[in-house]
């Protein structure tokens, strides 16, 4: 008899994201967001992730910001190495991942901010549970800072 484990991840995403379309380098990117945003993302080191299909280590930039209210903000390049670092959205260049995000805090006006910085070309708000290479996303809670 076989035994069959599945993993929802879903419950585990309990973070909100946000796409950025963006050509800058990402020291420059998370420049213009710590000016806008009034916080201040510091590089960390690379995420270190096997790429299954091609059986090598992809390595993707990674910027993070702990505030005083547990607010986590990270900034993550989805293109490394040796691909993508979520599949399905190839076409974006980074992603803002925030945890704990405050009460008085609004995903929208984070998504209207971000517009407004001249090197960014678009900002999506994304629905993490819709893409299936999301579980990417918890090696960010393996991570200590």
């Amino acid at each position: 008899m076989k035994k069959i484990l599945e993993f929802d991840y879903d419950d585990h995403l309990d973070f909100s994201l946000i796409g950025i379309y963006c050509a800058h380098k990402d020291f420059r990117l998370c420049f213009e967001i710590n000016k806008t945003l009034e916080i201040n993302l510091s590089r960390a080191d690379d995420l270190e992730m096997k790429k299954e299909k091609r059986g090598s280590l992809s390595y993707y930039s990674l910027f993070n910001y702990h505030n005083g209210d547990n607010e986590q903000y990270f900034v993550i390049a989805n293109k490394g190495t040796n691909g993508t670092f979520i599949n399905e959205l190839k076409h974006v260049d980074y992603f803002m991942l925030i945890k704990n995000l405050a009460p008085f805090n609004s995903l929208t006006t984070i998504a209207q901010l971000l517009k407004e910085i001249s090197i960014i070309t678009g900002v999506a708000i994304l629905d993490a549970t819709e893409y299936k290479s999301a579980e990417n996303f918890l090696i960010i809670d393996e991570i200590k800072f």
